[in-house]
């Protein structure tokens, strides 16, 4: 039996008996009461006044006690009713803005389409355009950015107070360009893959394979060539002095036919460190701006809108526990990933690591794993863009 129903049973029999004790005395003592008689019963009135007075306080406090209880009872529904009320209006919203969310999502999603198939790019529209922009970004690195890096070095030698480093690497320069030379005549002479050639060994002409006799002036064990080698050094040391000719040396250096050559010098290791083994970050900084700028009215409004989706989903609130929530984050960026080609997602990971503009784009993406394994490796420009996706990628 509940408190109050206890309380009430008590209250309720307190005030019987309170109410019923004159009676019962009145009736079990037989004694005749008339009107002169109850004249004389002030002090026994007194008495069970006193007596009664107590009792009904008492089933009062009964009572107002099991109206309180009743009363909390009461506001303990209530609350528990508005809570849930209040957890059917938090679900009913949630549905509501994930709806909303869900609406806008893909309202972008078709939006990212339509603009996809409005770039062009030479003879190229949509994702065939966006490849051939990332072809693009490859060929400015190669000509326009290695040519001016070049001339920055060369810079560096001319002032360079290494000596003896600067005087290998025109020396070794010189003799590189003057095998060139030699391997265009070669190659000039030569009828049907073959030439005449005096073979020091017999001590007679004979007739050689045109790509054996290169081959073998590439590996410095052609006579001929070790002859004119000779020559060019001891012109090279009577020059040495004049800086005219070794300016001209210096200019008409080229690095990357250098390095290709494995000619071993500390300008060309740096040269090898800082643009295929390390490139420099702003070397590759560079190269895709170049392109991006000369491409922001077709590409712009492409990389803004893929922006605005990655920004929407990272800001979206699904729910309150932040494990769910991300789960929910990661679904999202899955379905955007989904929709980007290979190309679309290297040039994207391009844009947000070596482009300025890039910088907001590239706080969304950090530590989310985005491009996950999803990039081609094989067919990134540098070597270290690895390093740079795992930086993007790692999850803290």
């Amino acid at each position: 039996m509940k408190k109050e129903n206890i309380l009430m049973w008590f209250g309720s029999i307190i005030a019987v008996i309170t109410v019923f004790v004159p009676f019962a005395i009145i009736y079990f003592t037989k004694a005749p009461y008339t009107v002169d008689s109850f004249g004389k019963l002030g002090t026994i009135g007194d008495f069970f006044g006193g007596t009664t007075v107590g009792l009904l306080s008492l089933a009062s406090i009964s009572f107002v006690t099991a109206a309180i209880i009743m009363q909390k009872e009461e506001l303990r529904l209530q609350r528990a009713e508005l809570k849930a009320t209040t957890a059917e209006y938090k679900i009913t919203n949630a549905t509501m803005r994930k709806q909303q969310f869900d609406s806008t999502f893909f309202n972008m999603i078709n939006l990212h389409h339509n603009i996809l198939k409005e770039i062009t790019y030479q003879e190229g529209t949509g994702r065939d355009a966006i490849a051939l922009l990332f072809k693009r970004v490859n060929e400015e690195y190669k000509s326009g950015v290695l040519n001016s890096y070049e001339l920055e070095l060369k810079e560096l030698i001319l002032v360079s107070s290494k000596t003896t480093v600067v005087n290998d690497f025109l020396l070794k320069s010189f003799i590189f360009n003057k095998k060139q030379d030699y391997i265009h005549e070669i190659r000039k002479k030569a009828e049907n893959g073959r030439i005449r050639d005096f073979d020091f060994i017999s001590k007679q002409y004979v007739i050689k394979n045109v790509e054996t006799k290169i081959n073998d002036i590439k590996n410095d064990i052609d006579g001929r060539w070790l002859e004119i080698k000779e020559k060019e050094k001891k012109d090279f040391d009577s020059l040495q002095e004049n800086k005219s000719f070794l300016n001209k040396i210096l200019r008409e250096a080229n690095f990357e036919e250098l390095m290709k050559a494995s000619v071993q010098n500390d300008f060309i290791q740096t040269y090898t460190q800082d643009t295929l083994l390390s490139p420099l970050n702003y070397l590759k900084i560079k190269a895709y701006e170049t392109v991006y700028n000369e491409n922001e009215n077709s590409i712009g409004h492409y990389y803004r809108n893929l922006y605005r989706i990655i920004k929407l989903i990272q800001d979206e609130k699904f729910v309150e526990d932040v494990v769910n929530n991300e789960i929910e984050k990661k679904k999202y960026r899955g379905i955007l990933r989904a929709q980007l080609s290979s190309f679309e997602l290297m040039m994207l990971f391009y844009n947000v690591v070596y482009s300025q503009k890039g910088e907001k784009f590239r706080s969304y993406l950090m530590n989310t794993n985005f491009f996950d394994d999803h990039l081609v490796q094989s067919d990134f420009i540098w070597a270290n863009d690895k390093e740079e996706l795992k930086v993007i990628n790692a999850i803290q």
